[in-house]
């Protein structure tokens, strides 16, 4: 920086201070200079989810709000349901933050309980 504002005069420093926050009764989300904001928040929530924490998509909205406040973020997080279509049974709907294992065993149980719908002869 400092060589860069020799050749170009610098009306501002440069923010390159590492940031982290911490996620009450989860962990701590490291914000290291230069890395995406957006993809340590979903390192993160994979690694809470392993852990067995539930955090759900409200929950993830704000902490990717607390994030931006402190990074400039480029790209929003994604708290979508996984939807997939299974060919004459119907669409297996996984929220963000669920299992997906659970989500799957829930959603076989009730497709055989209505009859099968393709998965049982």
């Amino acid at each position: 920086m400092e060589q860069a504002c020799k050749a170009k005069r610098c009306f501002k420093q440069l923010d390159a201070v590492d940031r982290s926050l911490e996620v009450e009764g989860v962990g701590t989300i490291l914000l290291p200079f230069g890395h995406d904001p957006t993809s340590q928040v979903v390192d993160f929530l994979l690694q809470a989810r392993q852990a067995g924490h539930r955090i759900d998509a409200t929950a993830a909205g704000t902490i990717m709000q607390s994030v931006c406040g402190m990074r400039k973020c480029h790209r929003p997080l994604d708290v979508a349901d996984f939807q997939l279509k299974v060919k004459d049974v119907g669409t297996l709907s996984v929220p963000f933050g669920q299992e997906p294992a659970a989500a799957l065993a829930r959603w076989v149980s009730e497709v055989v309980k209505a009859g099968g719908g393709g998965l049982v002869d």
